[in-house]
């Protein structure tokens, strides 16, 4: 009890001491949390606001600020809350009889994370002396008073940078006084890495003027170790604005750079580990990755059948010292009964926080082997098992920290676990794979590659599947040539078995590898389309027929054994694939041919198809898009606006008959139609243009939609043509806002009107080619006054899922959004909404939006164009909004929106600018993943994130966010009047 009474009598002297020299200043101080409400003040703080004690508590004090500077102040606060710095502005006071400038200085006292607990002020009555310069100097007496209660290391810097204080907790923390840091320099304090980098800012600040913040490691006196520390410094300026001094922090964020080293690991170790079916692979990736997150050096140990243990990699960043320890160390393999064997036999892991050097004499095995230890420069630890979930051990994860200081923790062993089970998994995976690689059967060979050869019209893409087809099977090396112009022998593709070299015959690709008269000479043998075999090449004899610069190319693949097999079809010598053994010591002999000869055969079918297929789909694209109406070309009107979009199938080798169309008649209405053509290729698109022009002709001898389609239908029969098609024929008649319209067979358009969908179905007309086998049905007609949308389109758009219940389902939700009222162009959101990757079904889509629109649309990544639209917009609303409005809110609203749109969801923006009754509404669509509204501020206020739509929700009258599956975001905001 002794104890404890008198560590309270010494906190209330300590209370007391405060309070006396608070007391004694003519500055207040206060302290208040990041919400601004205050916690605790001086009597002379209270005097200058002309508060009592009470009334300043909580937000009172802000009663006191002049109206016209209490906007700054709680600006100036929360600035500060969110960037975590220390701020300083003046302000003024008004009191019951008069008013007093006051400066404020105020500065965080941050947690361990480095999150502001609460700030602490002082405030100073600068209406007598604004010139006095000992203002300023006692400000900065009285923030060392307060330095020393602070967590943080704190210092004071002159203008010109020289330190003139450092608090207790710094020289505790670093052993050094402040004559200590003029003749040792930060150089004995920051980490060499890292002294660069602090200067640099340093530097940049004193010039500038500007607040300094940097990240750098600060060596602790006790133990040597570095730790991570986040040093800010903000300007104090005189009252001419010239600065006078520089306060500093620096707060420890070890922990958190240690929890996110630790995490990047472990996601980066996962991915990697993920990427390769190489055991050798797996353990150098494993290597370079912990030296790059957590450690200095990097041992890979692995436990082979023998019950042998070899190192597979080893990783440090300085390659002199790799090569040393790599040099000596293959003569100290591991021992029997050694620390690294009983960690792997036990499947038991090892820390050593600190290693001690009596540890490293006990393990060397000679004065050489010492000196290979000594060289680690040694100080932590860690020995993990490569242990599988189940148990399974394959070998040893070492992690070692030496320059950098490092003392490995706990948490730094239970994530090298993990890392190191993941690796083992990995090897697992990669062995398990190379024994079913090792098993698998010739025959199938054959059978896999006709699957490469075929299952894609890409022909560079079946090239190269090819070719790491070969190596992985049967060849160190496999590249293609091609023949251009009858003559030229051109490399397309390549694969090496060995990553390394497979750079160097990188070098191959795109070239004419052979001189002239060995050109000439290849192309004649390989004209004779016969495999052929070469064993005991020499460089002798390669290197004569190749350009001098190949030669070290060459010379590194080390060949010594080839096939040859021409690729040919129709007559046609095509080109070659030449497959090599390298550093296996294989040839290749007779038994081979066969194999390479129908392999050769089926890729030369291949080719051939792919060519006759691309000259066709070539032909038939450049004709479809010269029969379709382009965007330039469709109908332009006051309260109309046309747009469409045209989506081929995914199959390559297939071009439809789909068309949209829009056409101003003479009189103004806007002829409509849309259609499609069965079959595929070039016929089904030259008739699609045919009946598109055919439909055009009429409409201007006859408005009837269902006689245009009948005549239409018998100049489709007269040619005996075999062909279905189904078409929809309307008319727009924008000055009585309606729509007459036959429709033949076609899916039928949908009309939405006062957020309601109507599909304008007909009484059953037939398909064109069909029409004269039923009753004449009648033109329908149908009212567009109030419609918001029409929307004319094909079968692809319904069936690319292949369940068509789905897709109406699909297009009816998409429809009936509220984004596709305020796209740029309504008939592509279908499209993306409604049609999955892999379609195989051409689409046409035409859409017209009813209505005039303020719209703009920009990539998220123009700065410029976003910045153009935000002027734009706020030039729309002058223009149309009573003169009172908040244009500010409205401006900072759409700021909000474009910024988050920005970090969140890059690519197209589609802005508008609608009027309701009631006001005002901004509508934003993106291209973004989906999001949850929540308009309140996030539990963490200095949160980076959340609060954006907290701001929008206290500027405008609602907010409504549709997410559109397939597609992105639509958010519309009500602005206030």
């Amino acid at each position: 009890m002794a104890l404890g009474e008198s560590a309270e009598s010494l906190k209330s002297l300590e209370q007391e001491r405060l309070r006396r020299i608070t007391s004694t200043v003519p500055v207040g101080f206060f302290e208040a949390d990041p919400q601004g409400n205050l916690m605790w003040a001086t009597p002379r703080f209270c005097d200058m606001a002309g508060m009592t004690e009470a009334d300043a508590y909580g937000r009172g004090w802000m009663d006191a600020i002049d109206p016209q500077d209490r906007a700054l102040v709680e600006r100036a606060w929360s600035d500060a809350v969110t960037n975590g710095k220390a701020a300083e502005l003046r302000f003024r006071f008004v009191r019951e009889r008069d008013k007093i400038d006051a400066r404020l200085l105020f500065a965080p006292i941050l947690d361990t994370a480095g999150m502001p607990l609460s700030f602490s002020a002082a405030v100073t009555n600068i209406s007598d002396f604004v010139d006095n310069a000992k203002t300023l100097e006692q400000s900065i007496a009285h923030f060392r008073v307060m330095a020393e209660a602070m967590p943080q290391l704190a210092w004071i810097a002159a203008a010109d940078g020289a330190i003139e204080y450092f608090n207790k907790p710094w020289l505790d923390y670093t052993g050094l006084t402040l004559a200590d840091m003029d003749r040792v320099g930060e150089k004995g304090v920051v980490h060499p890495d890292d002294v660069g980098r602090t200067w640099e800012r340093w530097n940049t600040a004193l010039a500038t003027g500007e607040p300094y913040e940097v990240e750098y490691r600060l060596r602790r006196r006790s133990d040597g170790t570095y730790r991570w520390f986040i040093a800010r410094a903000t300007p104090v300026r005189d009252p001419d604005g010239r600065v006078a001094r520089w306060i500093g922090t620096a707060t420890d964020i070890d922990a958190q750079e240690r929890a996110n080293a630790n995490l990047r690991f472990v996601i980066d170790a996962s991915a990697q580990l993920s990427e390769s079916y190489d055991v050798e692979a797996i353990c150098r990736n494993l290597a370079n990755l912990a030296i790059d997150r957590v450690a200095d050096w990097c041992f890979v140990t692995l436990l082979d059948e023998r019950d042998t243990y070899t190192t597979t990699a080893m990783a440090h960043r300085d390659p002199e010292r790799l090569q040393y320890v790599q040099r000596v160390g293959e003569r100290y393999p591991v021992r029997a009964g050694g620390t690294l064997d009983r960690c792997v036999r036990n499947n038991a892991p090892l820390l050593l926080a600190r290693v001690d050097p009596a540890q490293i004499r006990d393990a060397a095995e000679d004065a050489e082997h010492l000196s290979l230890l000594k060289s680690l420069e040694m100080r932590s630890v860690m020995i993990v098992p490569l242990a599988t979930e189940k148990g399974f051990v394959y070998g040893a994860l070492s992690m070692v920290s030496s320059e950098s200081g490092r003392a490995f923790t706990p948490e730094d062993l239970a994530v090298c676990r993990m890392v190191a089970q993941r690796a083992a998994a990995a090897i697992h995976t990669a062995k398990a794979f190379d024994e079913e690689r090792r098993r698998s059967q010739r025959l199938h060979l054959i059978a896999r590659a006709s699957e490469l050869i075929f299952e894609s019209f890409d022909l560079q893409a079946t090239f190269e599947n090819v070719c790491a087809f070969i190596v992985a099977e049967m060849a160190d090396l496999a590249y293609i040539m091609q023949i251009e112009d009858g003559a030229a022998l051109r490399t397309v593709a390549f694969a090496h078995r060995d990553p390394d070299k497979a750079a160097i015959a990188a070098h191959l690709r795109g070239q004419r590898t052979l001189r002239p008269d060995a050109e000439e000479d290849a192309v004649r043998m390989l004209a004779q389309h016969r495999a052929s075999i070469h064993s005991g090449v020499t460089l002798e004899q390669v290197l004569p027929n190749m350009w001098e610069y190949l030669a070290p190319d060459v010379r590194s693949l080390n060949v010594h054994s080839a096939i040859t097999v021409p690729l040919y079809s129709r007559g046609e010598t095509l080109g070659a694939l030449v497959a090599y053994w390298c550093d296996t010591p294989r040839d290749y002999v007779e038994d081979d041919l066969p194999v390479f000869s129908d392999l050769g055969r089926r890729l030369s079918i291949a080719v051939d198809h792919v060519k006759a297929l691309q000259r066709e789909r070539r032909i038939a694209e450049a004709l479809q898009q010269a029969l379709l109406p382009s965007g330039d070309m469709l109908p332009e009107h006051s309260d109309l606006t046309f747009n469409a979009e045209y989506r081929p199938s995914s199959n390559e080798s297939e071009v439809g008959g789909d068309w949209y169309d829009a056409v101003t008649l003479p009189d103004g209405t806007i002829m409509v139609s849309v259609g499609d053509v069965t079959g595929r290729g070039l016929e089904a698109a030259g008739l699609m243009g045919t009946l598109r022009q055919a439909i055009n002709m009429a409409a201007m001898y006859e408005r009837d939609p269902r006689r245009i389609l009948d005549d239409v239908d018998f100049q489709l029969r007269s040619r005996r043509s075999q062909a279905i098609v189904t078409a929809f024929v309307g008319f727009i008649d924008p000055e009585h806002k309606t729509l007459r319209y036959a429709n033949a067979g076609h899916p039928p358009p949908l009309l939405r009107r006062e957020r309601e969908l109507f599909e304008l179905r007909s009484n059953g007309g037939l398909p064109l080619g069909l029409r004269d086998r039923v009753a004449e049905e009648v033109t329908q007609s149908v009212s567009l006054e109030n419609a918001e949308l029409l929307a004319l389109y094909t079968d692809g758009l319904v069936e690319g899922t292949r369940d068509l219940a789905f897709g109406e389902r699909r297009l009816r939700q998409v429809a009936s959004s509220q984004a596709i009222l305020y796209v740029r162009n309504p008939a592509r959101f279908l499209c993306d909404g409604c049609i999955p990757f892999e379609a195989q079904d051409d689409t046409a889509v035409l859409t017209v939006l009813f209505g005039e629109r303020t719209q703009w649309s920009f990539d998220a990544e123009n700065a410029q164009a976003a910045h153009d639209a935000r002027a734009q917009f706020i030039a729309a609303l002058r223009e149309n909004a009573e003169p009172d409005f908040d244009f500010d809110a409205a401006e900072l609203v759409f700021g909000e929106l474009i910024g988050n749109v920005v970090r969140h969801a890059p690519g197209p923006i589609d802005v508008q600018l609608d009027w309701s009754p009631s006001g005002p509404v901004l509508h934003v669509t993106d291209r973004g993943k989906g999001f949850i509204r929540d308009a309140m501020l996030p539990a963490d206020p200095l949160s980076e994130s959340g609060r954006g739509l907290y701001i929008i929700s206290q500027l405008t009258r609602g907010a409504r966010i549709e997410r559109i599956p397939g597609y992105g975001n639509h958010l519309a905001v009500e602005l206030r009047r």
